[in-house]
């Protein structure tokens, strides 16, 4: 699908969006490539965006073959969340590990894999603020999929700042000033 292409259903446009993410993973991070494909290489997954289901794949054709398709009604669902959750976060008012953990993201696989999607997505995130292909890709999601839903005002990725204090905060003022 061409990057000025109408899609006509959201699951067309999430397909397109994977698949840009992919090609962009391919070309510019060696370290995230490799990551990625000991991850999906001859395996797959139902992933969910807003309730919009599409199963992807990957194999070993030609090196590595990134497959993605509507998945069926009846397919179980790996990894589930909204849009606004992926705006969240992008936008610093979250963070991956609070949407874990009160379920915006929702995961299903084992222990390895799921901390080797961590990994992978930590990495995109951190080159996000200095990869062109990456914020464009990002801005391209912002207008493919519809962020007027839930509007949010999002400052770009160089500007925002991550609270690095927030479970500091919750330790009892006794015990971080040693007075137990």
């Amino acid at each position: 699908m061409g990057l000025n292409m109408q899609h006509t259903t959201p699951e067309e446009s999430l397909i397109y969006l994977l698949e840009k993410l992919v090609e962009v993973i391919r070309y510019e991070n060696g370290y995230a490539w490799e990551l990625m494909r000991a991850i999906t290489l001859d395996k797959s997954a139902v992933i969910q965006l807003d309730r919009i289901k599409v199963h992807i794949r990957a194999n070993a054709t030609n090196g590595y073959t990134f497959i993605a398709r509507t998945a069926k009604p009846e397919e179980t669902i790996h990894f589930s969340t909204a849009a606004l959750t992926l705006r969240k976060v992008l936008a610093g008012m979250s963070t991956i590990d609070k949407a874990i953990a009160d379920g915006s993201f929702f995961i299903r696989s084992s222990f390895e894999n799921s901390l080797n999607m961590y990994k992978l997505t930590i990495c995109l995130l951190s080159e996000a603020s200095v990869n062109p292909s990456l914020r464009r890709l990002w801005e391209e999601f912002l207008r493919v999929w519809d962020a007027e839903k839930q509007p949010l005002h999002l400052s770009s990725i160089e500007k925002q700042h991550t609270g690095y204090d927030a479970f500091i905060r919750c330790i009892p003022r006794s015990v971080s000033e040693g007075s137990i």
